[in-house]
């Protein structure tokens, strides 16, 4: 999960995000910024890691024990839905798209995945891998917009297969 090789693992990163907006260039340099983020990676007392925001008090992304039971907790209330695209509000350390691409398999729907701060996914890029977003298909990304961008293109035809006009109303959103 954690890169030894910072700027490596922050070039192969880039590259799976540039795939999916070409617009994230700017905000993505091709060089690792020297930066300080509010965000800590930290391993749990089982073999998963969570992130830690950098608040007072600060508080975790994903459970501290366990993260990937915590998953499996959430996804359990979902999976029984058929649904033609599941929306991701946040990458997290991707957990949760992981694990509906395991669920789905050859199944899955189209995956929609939003991340609004560019501070998190150059984090994201320097600190863990994302080769697994290469691995979606189909998907959709939505990088660093605005809450109401990110809802108009929800709604809009270019978050979802282009044949099948019925997913606005059958989406599952997932709070990663």
């Amino acid at each position: 999960m954690v890169s030894q090789n910072l700027p490596s693992m922050y070039a192969k990163n880039r590259a799976v995000l540039l795939a999916y907006d070409q617009s994230l260039a700017h905000a993505l340099p091709p060089e690792p910024l020297h930066e300080s983020f509010e965000f800590a990676l930290e391993r749990t007392r089982c073999v998963h890691h969570t992130i830690r925001v950098m608040t007072e008090p600060p508080y975790y992304l994903y459970s501290a024990y366990d993260p990937m039971r915590e998953v499996q907790a959430l996804l359990d209330t979902y999976t029984a839905h058929t649904v033609s695209r599941i929306v991701f509000l946040g990458l997290g350390l991707g957990y949760h798209v992981k694990e509906c691409k395991v669920r789905y398999g050859a199944q899955a729907p189209c995956f929609v995945l939003v991340e609004p701060n560019i501070s998190f996914l150059r984090f994201l890029c320097l600190y863990t891998d994302l080769s697994y977003l290469s691995e979606l298909s189909p998907a959709c990304g939505i990088f660093g917009k605005s809450v109401g961008d990110t809802y108009r293109i929800l709604l809009s035809n270019d978050a979802a297969p282009a044949e099948d006009d019925s997913v606005r109303r059958e989406s599952l959103v997932v709070a990663a």
